[in-house]
């Protein structure tokens, strides 16, 4: 019966995230044969420095993933002159192969792979919607889904900031701590990085859990640690949002 309940609930909460038939299960797939793509691209290239998830964690940065603490984390860099890809970052193996690790591991997390035309409202919609379908009982208590639906209603500027609110409530109801891996937010059109990242620092400065958020993009589209300075960083610990830089290199011949 209580499975009927969620099944049911699920497919309402969709309609009020205007989300059409999305399904999580698709992502899922769609993630696996993206890092298909990753591994012709970069992992089969034995002229040029590759970086996947086991790489990444033996960096210092990596090291700080690890940590217990709350943390948004921006990769960035260059891929090295003479890959035969535009559309790709060398890091976003980082990315892909923490979600897939964290999904293996049964962890709570949501990913969202960018494109040109994503948006805002769009991609804080799906993530909304992956930590519901995962754990519909978040909202079964008290007046959570009432006042949740209540803000997801709203339309027009306000979308946003009432999408932020809904997603955050959802991840304080959360029993354990909360992952957000957004790959390649610089590609998109209609909203910059900036605005991602201002957004997903809101959601770390209000989380009453440890929230780890990494996000990954090219710094030959925006450079994270040039645009730094125009982020609202306001009531932000310095050391829970770190901008880290790897450009990838050649590989020389032995």
């Amino acid at each position: 019966m209580q499975e009927r309940e969620d099944s049911k609930l699920i497919i309402e909460m969709r309609k009020t995230l205007q989300l059409g038939d999305y399904r999580p299960e698709e992502m899922r797939k769609g993630l696996q044969e993206y890092r298909q793509l990753l591994r012709a691209r970069f992992d089969s290239d034995r002229h040029r420095q590759k970086m996947g998830l086991a790489d990444f964690l033996k960096t210092p940065a990596g090291r700080d993933w690890g940590s217990e603490g709350p943390l948004l984390l921006v990769l960035f860099g260059r891929n090295e002159v003479g890959v035969s890809t535009v559309s790709h970052s060398w890091l976003s193996p980082v990315a892909v192969d923490l979600v897939d690790n964290l999904l293996e591991s049964n962890r709570t997390v949501a990913y969202e792979n960018c494109t040109e035309s994503s948006t805002l409202v769009g991609v804080i919609s799906r993530l909304i919607f992956q930590l519901l379908e995962k754990s519909p009982a978040v909202i079964r208590r008290g007046n959570d889904l009432h006042d949740i639906e209540s803000q997801l209603s709203l339309g027009g500027q306000d979308r946003v900031i009432a999408l932020r609110k809904a997603l955050l409530r959802i991840i304080n109801l959360q029993n354990d701590r909360v992952f957000i891996v957004l790959n390649r937010p610089d590609i998109c059109e209609e909203e910059s990085p900036a605005e991602y990242i201002e957004t997903m620092l809101s959601l770390l400065k209000d989380a009453k859990q440890g929230l780890k958020i990494m996000m990954v993009q090219r710094s030959e589209i925006w450079d994270a640690e040039k645009n730094r300075r125009g982020i609202d960083t306001q009531g932000i610990d310095q050391r829970i949002f770190q901008t880290v830089r790897f450009d990838q290199c050649r590989v020389r011949a032995e």
